[in-house]
C-alpha cells in the first residue's frame, strides 16, 4: 500500500522521520537510504503481534545504541491535542502508481 499524491518535502518539515531496517534506522536525511545511521541494540514487539491479524499491535519500541540529539533534522513527534479533519502525512512512496519513488 502506499500513499499517492504527496509531494517532496525538506527533513526539517518532518524531523521524526526514519528509515527503518531491522538493524539500524537513518535519521536526518530527507533521503531513505542516507542520512546517520544508528544501530539498534534491542527490539520490544508487543506480545499480541502477528496472533490474530497481521497488522494488530504492530508496534516496537526500539533500544538504540546511542541517544539521538534533537536538531532541526532529528526531534520527537509532536503530539497535538487539537484534534480536526486534517492531519499531516510523511513518509517515502510513490506520488502516482508505478512512478519514481519519492522521497520524504
Amino acid at each position: 500500500m502506499s500513499i499517492m499524491g504527496g509531494y517532496e518535502i525538506k527533513i526539517s518539515y518532518a524531523p521524526y522521520q526514519v528509515n527503518y531496517d531491522h538493524y539500524y534506522i537513518r535519521v536526518s536525511s530527507s533521503h531513505r537510504l542516507k542520512g546517520s545511521k544508528v544501530i539498534i541494540s534491542k527490539h520490544l514487539i508487543h506480545p499480541k503481534y502477528q496472533m490474530s491479524h497481521k497488522f494488530d499491535y504492530d508496534v516496537q519500541l526500539l533500544i538504540l545504541h546511542r541517544p539521538l540529539h534533537c536538531t532541526k533534522l532529528v526531534s520527537p513527534i509532536r503530539m497535538s491535542s487539537h484534534f480536526g479533519k486534517y492531519i499531516t502525512v510523511a513518509g517515502w512512496g510513490y506520488q502516482t502508481e508505478k512512478s519514481s519513488i519519492l522521497h520524504c
